[in-house]
């Protein structure tokens, strides 16, 4: 089915936000569900116009940032040769020996016939011959005491619902200008190794951050200079008190098992607080919702790289999109809205990882 004008709108709309062609086309699938009246059957044409693939996504976003338009010519259909099953192997080949490339990457500089072939092409092509898209594993090196551990909290909080929504959720991070996924092309995904790397960036700007997250918004974002001591980390959690007295009742304040974080100073100044802690498992980054604004925030600041020209403009311009993102507050609702299904994933998998 042809694509409409109205899910064209939708698809610029979406990606010019900054949401990935993944993201666009899974948020206009869910419209339709969302507007219906419940138990009310969906139109078949209605609910196919809404179903669309990442690829075409990407396609008619690329096409109106080209052109301003939402012609659905593909440039490639009648200036693009027809490629023999030899040629097609060859590209095959020697994506295999350049799995990261990107599809542009790979149109540009991995061609067969003299002709330029365009990328949604190329993916064709390696579609064809078994090649696929895969995500850099994130290994977090889980022992069985580890698995012991997280099992034991998921079981302690599975029938947490609300609950979750007074959990303040901070952690640290080092903000860069890089892209914050990684992925590969090949047939064989045993051929990405956790040292492999795709991105070798020329723009080293890094800031060192701590912040926090509530279920209703953003609370702080610290810059951190140097290397953080326990006494830095009390300046820290002062300064985050202050800003947020209303926090201090009625909510558990939620920060991983680092050293600093465990010493007995910053353990006996929580406690004259009375801030009240949340027991948290080792080694599960998987389950804290701000680990999610953090891969979400790297994807912006990247797309905001040509205006960041050093570690002030890093921070401030990480400050702007951390408290006033669309992307990000609803990055950190479905988070936690996702708390409970991921509780019920790690009791599933005995406490590893899925």
């Amino acid at each position: 089915m042809k694509t409409s004008d109205f899910v064209k709108g939708l698809i610029v709309g979406f990606m010019d936000q900054g949401f990935s062609s993944r993201k666009a086309a899974g948020l206009i699938e869910n419209l339709i569900h969302k507007y219906s009246k419940q138990n009310q059957m969906i139109d078949e044409n209605l609910q196919s116009e809404f179903l669309i693939s990442h690829m075409t996504c990407s396609r008619i976003f690329n096409q109106f940032a080209d052109t301003l338009t939402y012609d659905d010519k593909r440039s490639y259909n009648s200036s693009v040769p027809n490629y023999t099953q030899e040629e097609k192997t060859e590209i095959a080949k020697k994506v295999e020996q350049n799995i990261g490339l990107s599809l542009k990457e790979m149109a540009e500089n991995i061609n067969i016939n003299p002709q330029q072939i365009h990328f949604t092409r190329f993916s064709e092509i390696l579609k064809e011959q078994g090649i696929k898209c895969y995500k850099q594993p994130k290994t977090i090196g889980l022992t069985e005491e580890h698995c012991q551990q997280r099992l034991q909290f998921a079981n302690s909080v599975q029938r947490w619902t609300k609950k979750w929504f007074s959990v303040i959720f901070s952690d640290e991070c080092q903000l860069s200008i890089e892209p914050n996924n990684v992925y590969y092309y090949t047939s064989d995904q045993s051929n990405i190794t956790n040292d492999l790397k795709k991105i070798k960036t020329n723009f080293p700007l890094k800031v060192h951050v701590w912040g926090v997250v509530s279920y209703e918004k953003p609370l702080f974002l610290k810059r951190i200079e140097g290397n953080l001591n326990s006494d830095g980390y009390i300046q820290i959690l002062k300064e985050f008190i202050e800003q947020n007295q209303q926090f201090k009742n009625d909510y558990l304040f939620q920060q991983d098992n680092a050293a600093i974080h465990t010493a007995k100073k910053v353990s006996e100044f929580l406690e004259n607080e009375k801030i009240e802690l949340l027991i948290w498992p080792p080694k599960s980054p998987d389950i804290s919702p701000i680990e999610n604004v953090w891969g979400v925030l790297k994807n912006l600041l990247w797309k905001q790289r040509e205006s960041i020209n050093n570690q002030n403009d890093l921070f401030t311009q990480a400050q702007t999109l951390f408290f006033n993102s669309e992307i990000i507050q609803k990055t950190i609702t479905n988070s936690y809205q996702k708390l409970q299904n991921r509780i019920k994933q790690i009791i599933k998998e005995e406490g590893d990882m899925s």
